[in-house]
């Protein structure tokens, strides 16, 4: 080869990797920085959202809430779950694409929303970090200024800004524990979360304890859950509103849209809000259908109408504060397209309402999250910018209040609230989902059917808390890649739009009608389904037509549920009845019969059970059988009326067994003088009528509480803890045998540590003292209780000899104790320089080596500041002891096996009368020491290759 042509060989080699390499670069130019939804997508590519997620197998079993969920609601004690468990992806979504493979559990592809970068966990839910939402109570409501303020409380303070006129304000955090939230970023650890929801529940409470709150809560994350000549209609592709059994559906299962439009086909004066993320209003079938805001001038850069919001032309923004809703992920435009696309207009897709006005609200961002008081400030603008529905397809956190009220001042507005029931595959009626459980009239809740009769397999379902169920597989909409685009989700956040629809037909045919009365239509016209019996409160599925004009066609409709579910053995259930012919039928005949009951008869005179005579409503008791072994009952009814066509149908209740102290009237008696230990499971405890909030006195009556009676023999003081509980507890002490007349002597939150609960009190003999303990929020679990006499006798353990002995065979441990009583012997060692001389023992032998942490947690928050300290020794004697460890709640040291450890836990004695004494648990956690910890034990590599990994 010349000398030419090797360097023609070798520049060869140089230049195609540097081609390739400035083909496939990234730019390296400055690229404009889009601040606003509108900028980002006026300037990306037409492609879909990239926030889609591959629909596999492993969305099957994705929940709707984090796989923490349950985290203080569970058996499991906090010391297991922080360290052993990890969350799923953040749920509480209402929608999935249908673009890729369909399963065959039908489940729902989901938008993925990811979660803000910074975050905390509160009870398994995702919560912004530093933000809390509160309302000031009565005689302090002046405190909730317009605009932010500082706010001082203890040693908190708060930056304040009003989110309504209400007294609900928005407290953020100014102390250096957690950054801003970011729109992106990947989760961060599960235990550092959970860290800092702690801190942020700790001034939760705080506040709470103030007593110038009516509620404080934190701020949840939530996320996204005539025939026109529309070609996606003309095709089928639209099959919700026109079934004609295309790809396999049953004709006519669609809303009966083709009838309703008969009838009208909208109103420009109905206006209907998409809360969610934002409307691309630029699209084909969007941009004519746009609310306008008057009040505004487009494009000046002011705020005209002084409502916080510059150029908010359509719409507003709670997620870049602007007044641009432009959406960023496709999910607001495909419902917006639901409810009103425009028809006729040459392109493929049409709306249930032709004419409607669409205002947009985001408060969901582009990655598919959002927080509580982002939809409380677009709930709050649709009701004062005059929407007459809401569509709320999202979901997530857990009840607020401060939403709660939101959605009543609109339904007090006369504005109809219309919620996708989630996706979960969930019974609602257990494991409520919010906003749509929330027990409002505006609040009508929709699950997902498909085009086959079949309630789908990943909807949300409940006898009592979701009301009907509209189309909602395979619906194909608007989305905002471009002013073009379209494609089909599933999820009920396609069914909630539906609905929404028909009520703005409603609206536009009956102006003026109440939220009673838009109920009434929506609920008593459904067409039933065998399907949606028992499992939606109205039996059916909704019917656009038959809202609209109502009439009876000669046929009863009977739809039963329980206001009891599921039903608890001993107690009496009222069953109810609904009979209609497409309004309600008074005089009818309704019967029924169980096998585990007997016969029953339905009665509509007003009499209780039945609440209200001639209204259409049959109700019933039931006894449950308290047998452990019945844990279901199915009820078949009947009705029949002269002249009309008789309905039946089945009702299938679970039946559970609550304990046998749920109830104030079925309280445990406990005996005992000195020392007493109480347990319990409130797993299946419930909150009983006419019973106290047991310790905020506003909000948060727990739910979950069970009863315990035990008379004082003798005078002194008393502690009552739950230190030995597995959940948030709360505590209650009081005086009386009648529910309704009870006195609190004593009660308390998380003085215990670790969020269980503590009270001192001095108890008179003689006196019989009602003890209750719930959970915070309705959360449960486990009970471990103690009642104390204070001072009265030593502990078993108080001498050295007396120690108790610790499971040698178990490296993970947790045991209780307590100090109550404790002495000092002669010869003892000091255990610390400050030791209070109430020194409790233990001793261990472990079977193998170990690195062992040893802690103990006491009720040393900053109501209650006992302080323990703990110390190893080993030795047999306690004036001969050699020390291997100590310090004030936690000791780490290299345990031999074999060898016998004496553990001493005293109090710490501090100046300023802090308690010396008190209740604690001891957590041991042994790792084994790796097999070549030592250098005679390394370990050997064989072969050409070879990777290590160590711990």
């Amino acid at each position: 080869m010349n000398r030419f042509y090797k360097l023609w060989f070798l520049a060869t080699l140089v230049a195609i990797p540097l081609i390739l390499f400035w083909v496939n670069r990234p730019s390296q130019g400055v690229q404009p920085q889009h601040t606003s939804a509108r900028e980002k997508l006026r300037h990306s590519k037409n492609t879909p959202s990239e926030n889609f997620v591959r629909h596999s197998e492993e969305l099957e079993g994705r929940a709707e809430e984090a796989g923490v969920a349950q985290v203080l609601s569970s058996k499991k004690s906090p010391l297991d779950w922080i360290q052993k468990d990890a969350p799923q992806q953040v749920g509480g979504n209402t929608v999935k694409p249908t673009a890729a493979p369909v399963s065959k559990k039908q489940r729902p592809v989901q938008l993925a929303p990811s979660l803000p970068h910074e975050h905390a966990m509160i009870g398994g839910r995702y919560v912004h970090p530093t933000r809390i939402i509160a309302r000031y109570a009565t005689g302090h409501a002046g405190k909730a200024t317009a605009g932010a303020v500082s706010l001082k409380n203890g040693g908190q303070e708060f930056s304040q800004v009003a989110l309504d006129g209400n007294g609900i304000v928005a407290l953020e955090s100014v102390q250096p524990d957690g950054n801003a939230p970011e729109t992106g970023g990947e989760a961060q650890d599960v235990i550092e979360a959970v860290q800092k929801g702690d801190e942020l529940m700790e001034k939760i409470k705080a506040l709470q304890e103030s007593g110038e709150f009516e509620f404080v809560e934190p701020d949840f994350v939530i996320t996204i859950s005539g025939t026109p000549s529309d070609s996606a209609f003309v095709d089928g592709r639209l099959w919700g509103l026109r079934n004609t059994g295309q790809s396999g559906g049953v004709s006519g299962v669609d809303v009966n849209a083709v009838r309703a439009w008969e009838v009208t086909t909208g109103s420009t004066d109905v206006v209907v809000a998409v809360i969610d993320t934002g409307i691309r209003y630029t699209h084909q079938d969007l941009q004519q259908q746009m609310w306008v805001n008057t009040d505004e001038v487009a494009g000046n850069g002011v705020d005209d109408d002084n409502d916080g919001y510059v150029d908010n032309i359509y719409g507003m923004d709670a997620v870049n504060d602007d007044g641009d809703p432009m959406d960023d992920n496709n999910h607001g435009t495909h419902c917006a397209g639901t409810i009103g696309a425009r028809a006729n207009d040459g392109n493929p897709h049409v709306g249930v309402a032709w004419q409607v006005r669409l205002m947009a609200c985001k408060f969901l961002s582009g990655s598919g999250w959002g927080y509580t008081s982002g939809a409380i400030r677009c709930v709050d603008f649709a009701v004062e910018n005059g929407a007459h529905v809401l569509s709320n397809s999202w979901g997530g956190g857990g009840f607020s209040q401060a939403l709660h009220d939101s959605i009543a001042n609109a339904r007090d507005q006369g504005v109809l609230f219309i919620a996708a029931a989630g996706n979960s595959g969930a019974d609602a009626d257990e494991r409520p989902h919010y906003p749509s459980s929330y027990e409002l009239d505006n609040v009508i809740s929709v699950a997902a059917m498909n085009r086959h009769v079949n309630l789908a397999s990943w909807s949300n379902y409940g006898a009592t808390s979701v009301d009907l169920a509209a189309p909602g597989v395979e619906i194909y909409s608007s989305t905002a890649g471009s002013d073009s685009e379209y494609s089909s989700y599933s999820g009920t956040s396609m069914a909630c739009p539906h609905v929404a629809g028909i009520a703005g037909l409603l609206l536009a045919r009956t102006p003026g009608a109440s939220i009673a009365e838009l109920r009434q239509r929506l609920l008593s016209t459904v067409v039933p389904m065998d399907s949606l019996n028992g499992k939606v409160a109205s039996g059916g599925r909704v019917d656009a037509y038959q809202a609209l004009v109502g009439g009876e066609d000669g046929d009863l409709e009977l739809n039963m549920s329980s206001l009891m579910n599921p039903l608890r053995g001993g107690r009496t259930a009222t069953l109810v009845a609904r009979v209609t012919d497409l309004v309600p039928i008074i005089d009818a005949t309704v019967t029924g019969s169980s096998e585990s009951i007997g016969d029953l008869v339905f009665l509509d005179n007003g009499v209780a059970p039945d609440v209200t005579a001639n209204d259409g409503v049959y109700s019933t008791s039931l006894t449950v059988p308290v047998d452990p072994d019945v844990t279901a009952i199915q009820v078949t009814a009947s009705a029949s009326k002269e002249g009309k066509n008789s309905a039946s149908a089945t009702l299938s209740l679970e039946v559970s067994h609550p304990p046998i102290n749920d109830f104030f009237d079925d309280r445990t008696v406990l005996t005992g003088k000195h020392h007493v230990v109480f347990t319990g499971d409130s797993e299946e405890a419930t909150r009983e009528a006419g019973e106290p909030a047991h310790h905020y006195y506003r909000r948060n009556r727990g739910g979950k509480s069970l009863w315990w009676s035990w008379t004082a023999r003798q005078s002194g003081e008393v502690e009552i803890n739950t230190i030995g509980s597995n959940f948030d507890t709360i505590l209650a002490v009081y005086t009386g045998t009648d529910l309704s007349a009870l006195r609190r002597v004593a009660s308390d939150d998380d003085r215990g540590g670790n969020w269980t609960s503590l009270v001192t009190f001095n108890a008179v003999a003689g006196t019989t003292y009602q003890i209750a303990v719930d959970g915070y929020g309705g959360r449960w679990g486990d009970i471990r209780g103690e009642i104390i006499l204070v001072n009265e006798v030593s502990p078993s353990n108080d001498h050295f000899v007396n120690a108790l002995e610790l499971d040698g065979t178990t490296n993970h441990q947790v045991t209780f104790g307590s100090n109550i009583g404790a002495t000092r012997e002669n010869g003892e060692p000091s255990h610390s320089n400050r030791m209070a001389g109430k020194s409790v023992w233990w001793k261990w032998t472990p079977q193998t080596d170990l690195q062992v942490t040893l802690s103990t947690w006491t009720n040393s928050g900053s109501q209650s500041p006992f302080w323990s300290c703990l110390a190893i020794y080993t030795g047999d004697s306690v004036d001969q002891l050699s020390s291997v460890a100590r310090s004030t709640r936690q000791v780490r040291f290299q345990a031999l096996a074999g060898t016998t450890y004496r553990i001493a836990v005293d109090g710490v004695s501090w100046r300023g009368g802090r308690p010396k004494q008190g209740s604690f648990r001891i957590v041991l956690d042994g790792e084994p020491f790796p097999a070549n910890d030592h250098f005679a034990n390394a370990a050997v590599f064989s072969g050409s290759q070879a990777s290590a990994i160590a711990n």
